[in-house]
């Protein structure tokens, strides 16, 4: 498949998926819309639909970008004989602009998370009862009276201590999945596949001829190494670490449990 059928291909996948995409962001409107328990269509509403479309939009293109990127990365190193070449730099602007479309709907998608966020309402409700009773004088007479000792504070404050702490929990280390593509990337040499020429050899000898690197292809082993990484550390969180040495979610939840203190989350949206 030359260039030209290749930039057509990735048009016909951007526009089926990108019509799917439609549908989708039209179903989370809809269940938007019921959680809501409002059945007008106004202003608020096509600007929910536009905010869910600018994510799911922006999962297409990154979809789109990934799939073209590996796919030169794996029929034009793969190859025994020449007979696939790489889009030229003037036709690889094209690809940029797909990214560059996928970064910037993703950043409204996260924008628009994170207002969403913000905006919640957390309770923290204590169901202890009192367990006895004080004297307490009353004011302005000499008579005393005898009332319900009141519930201490400190339990609540504790698991909402534990609740502030369990909001940075992830399933990737940040610094573990930086360094270890870096690593991948420059140590093992897995940067050398993005070279334009059909050599797939991770090393090579620093006095030969170096070609220029191709940006699909950085962009298709970059991102190929990154999501391998992730999602490997992801299989380790979820198979091996929560399950033997330790998980926070349940944890807190033995303790607010064992505290008597329930969470109550009003989630107000209004974008």
């Amino acid at each position: 498949m030359d260039t030209s059928e290749a930039q057509v291909q990735t048009d016909i996948a951007l526009g089926v998926l990108g019509g799917l995409s439609v549908l989708y962001s039209l179903l989370k409107t809809a269940s938007w819309k019921r959680r809501v328990a409002s059945p007008l269509i106004d202003l608020e509403t096509i600007l929910k639909f536009l905010l869910f479309y600018a994510g799911d939009l922006g999962n297409v293109f990154f979809a789109v970008t990934f799939g073209t990127g590996l796919y030169w990365l794996i029929f034009f190193k793969g190859q025994q004989f020449v007979s696939v070449l790489l889009p030229l730099p003037e036709q690889e602007e094209r690809f940029v602009t797909y990214v560059g479309c996928a970064f910037g709907l993703k950043a409204v998608q996260f924008l628009h998370k994170l207002i969403n966020q913000i905006s919640i309402d957390i309770f923290f409700i204590d169901w202890e009862r009192p367990k006895g009773k004080e004297f307490k004088s009353v004011e302005g007479g000499g008579a005393t009276k005898r009332i319900a000792s009141p519930v201490s504070i400190w339990r609540t404050y504790f698991v909402a201590n534990e609740w502030n702490e369990i909001q940075t929990i992830r399933k990737i280390n940040p610094a573990f999945q930086v360094i270890a593509v870096l690593f991948f990337l420059e140590v093992v040499g897995f940067s050398n596949l993005a070279l334009r020429d059909p050599s797939s050899r991770l090393s090579r000898d620093p006095g030969s001829y170096t070609a220029p690197w191709s940006l699909i292809l950085r962009f298709g082993v970059t991102t190929a190494t990154w999501l391998v990484i992730g999602f490997a550390q992801m299989m380790f969180f979820t198979v091996f670490y929560e399950r033997y040495v330790k998980d926070k979610i349940k944890q807190f939840v033995d303790l607010c449990s064992m505290s008597n203190v329930s969470i109550k989350v009003i989630f107000i949206i209004e974008l």
